[in-house]
């Protein structure tokens, strides 16, 4: 799919969206349309703050603030969260490893409490392994 042909696909969801969205506010009793515009523009205004400062410390900013929120979440903030996760995954099983290597082969390994554990023990592990 193009760039051009992703956009028009963007707009006729968020028209159908929207489309939706106007019959289920009739459809709940909310007839003041003026309140509800009003209010549901508000609403995204203080989500989308709420995603910069969330995005901020765990994701990423590189969008747009008409990007709508279900991509903001899934694009630059979920995949980033996963990524960190994978991340811490890496280094505890780096650890692990090395603690399991050092038990099978009698090297002493120890379990340094610093924030760089993980770096210590690819380097245990690349110098019993002769890596290095």
């Amino acid at each position: 799919m193009t760039e051009s042909e992703e956009e028009k696909y963007e707009l006729g969801s968020r028209k159908a969206y929207e489309s939706m969205l106007n019959f289920c506010i009739r459809a709940l009793g909310y007839l003041d349309e003026k309140y509800n515009v009003e209010r549901l523009l508000l609403e995204r205004e203080q989500i989308i703050n709420a995603l910069r400062n969330v995005c901020e410390n765990f994701g990423d900013n590189d969008w747009e603030e008409d990007l709508w929120v279900p991509d903001i979440i899934e694009k630059h903030l979920h995949d980033n969260l996963h990524q960190n996760e994978r991340e811490v995954i890496e280094q505890e099983n780096l650890i692990a490893d090395a603690l399991v290597f050092g038990y099978e082969t009698g090297m002493m390994y120890e379990v340094i409490n610093q924030d760089n554990k993980h770096e210590h023990a690819k380097k245990f592990l690349d110098k019993a392994q002769g890596k290095t």
